[in-house]
């Protein structure tokens, strides 16, 4: 769902298609700050995407970010109304920037410490095979050994794809301590995989 192009007609036309359906979705009436917003969120955004692409490295992933920050402060409950929306988009777009490395990190993390490990072996020889198995048991009984919150954070992260931030929210802790308990996590299968 592309809420926001790189031309302005087409922009203000989104912004409209994207009031409506929030109005739809909640079965409420729009809300007035709405119209107000949108158009300070239209003011920025060419300042915040530029912003986000520098921090980021590509336009698209900047557009999706800001699509997202746009449509989070559209859905905003308007108490306590935000003083200065162009301070707040910058701040969640610094924010947004540092969970999607936070995230890539980890993942570079894992793609240097564990994946080597499972996919070292091509052949697929009975004594391949079961030395995978192996692995496998030592990667679960390595999982076992981990603290109940440190093993929930990395299930949740590794096998079943969620990302930190909805980590975050659904068990109501900091992204960085999300991110401690997947590093730790991965440490400890690393550990056990080696010995």
């Amino acid at each position: 769902m592309d809420l926001f192009v790189t031309d302005s007609g087409a922009t203000a036309t989104m912004y409209q298609q994207l009031r409506i359906r929030l109005s739809v979705k909640g079965g409420k009436p729009l809300v007035p700050h709405m119209e107000s917003l949108s158009g300070s969120i239209e003011r920025y955004r060419l300042e915040v995407s530029r912003f986000l692409n520098g921090r980021v490295g590509c336009a698209e992933t900047a557009a999706d970010i800001f699509q997202s920050i746009a449509e989070n402060l559209l859905r905003r409950n308007p108490d306590p109304p935000i003083e200065d929306v162009r301070a707040f988009l910058f701040q969640a777009a610094k924010n947004a920037a540092l969970n999607l490395q936070r995230a890539a990190r980890t993942r570079a993390e894992f793609d240097v410490l564990i994946a080597p490990l499972l996919n070292e072996r091509d052949d697929r020889s009975p004594e391949t095979i079961a030395e995978s198995a192996q692995d496998l048991a030592k990667v679960n009984q390595a999982l076992q050994g981990l603290p109940l919150l440190t093993r929930k954070i990395f299930t949740l992260y590794r096998l079943h794809g969620a990302s930190q931030q909805d980590i975050a929210g659904q068990l109501g802790v900091s992204i960085s301590t999300v991110e401690k308990h997947v590093r730790k996590a991965l440490s400890h299968c690393y550990t056990c995989l080696r010995d």
